[in-house]
């Protein structure tokens, strides 16, 4: 399609394809590298919550009844209280069959962001490794929920992310080479 001049058609062929093929490496591939990159809107939060590949589960907030992760279940707490605040929130993770909209958030497989946009609000998952990533935002945050290793956090990553959310101060000791005008300690909640 892109060497026929037709590149208009693969953002609506990439979200046709079932679940299985989406979740293939070549789908996000041609998503980050031929689909235009898009300006989101002022009062957009865009959640990432995946680390660039499938998860160990399907989760959205219709696993609320039935049991899911800590990590999990506070992406889907803030973010419909986000939208009570007037925010347009996108929850990109891995919500398999069960994408839609939810309490006015936007649940789609992680697969379907394209990490070249220009967003207002981006919030990282989990992962200071897409720190390494080309990524243009108004505000940079990375949420962590894990042990994490100071490691993660080099000079070049430190630079880039306005932000850094931690769970407790012991959380946030594990994490020296992250000054602390960049740190926030918060347990989950706005």
């Amino acid at each position: 399609l892109k060497d026929n001049k037709h590149s208009n058609k693969i953002p609506n062929l990439l979200q046709s394809h079932p679940h299985e093929l989406g979740r293939e490496p070549f789908a996000y591939v041609i998503n980050n590298e031929v689909v235009q990159p898009k300006k989101w809107a002022d009062k957009t939060i865009v959640y990432y919550a995946s680390w660039g590949s499938e998860h160990f589960e399907q989760w959205s907030p219709k696993n609320m009844g039935s049991g899911i992760g800590g990590s999990e279940t506070a992406v889907i707490e803030l973010s419909k209280r986000w939208v009570k605040k007037g925010y347009d929130v996108w929850v990109y993770g891995d919500p398999r069959d069960d994408e839609g909209d939810y309490e006015g958030v936007h649940y789609r497989p992680w697969y379907e962001l394209n990490l070249k946009d220009e967003f207002n609000i981006l919030i990282l998952w989990r992962s200071p490794h897409l720190l390494d990533k080309e990524l243009k935002a108004k505000k940079l945050f990375m949420d962590l929920h894990d042990v994490t290793s100071n490691l993660d956090f080099t000079p070049d990553r430190v630079d880039k992310v306005d932000k850094v959310f931690f769970k407790s101060k012991y959380h946030r000791d594990m994490c020296p080479n992250v000054p602390d005008t960049k740190a926030v300690i918060c347990s989950n909640g706005i």
